[in-house]
């Protein structure tokens, strides 16, 4: 996994958006992530993946571009 630390990601359709990992803040941008942040969002994770639906709040005017795709 060590080799992807520098990697581009681009989701389908959003080519303009890319991360990698060092845009991520700690301890998320480590190779193995632990502690209690990765904990509570693996937690959400699992909860949002049994949900029905998600309720996110955005702003049109900072997203029109994704917004508009």
């Amino acid at each position: 996994m060590s080799g992807l630390a520098g990697q581009i990601r681009v989701r389908r359709g959003f080519s303009n958006l890319k991360l990698t990992r060092n845009d991520s803040a700690p301890p998320f941008n480590d190779i193995e992530p632990s502690g209690e942040h990765v904990e509570f969002m693996t937690e959400q994770i699992m909860v949002v993946t049994m949900s029905y639906a998600v309720i996110v709040n955005s702003f049109y005017e900072l997203e029109s571009n994704y917004v508009d795709y």
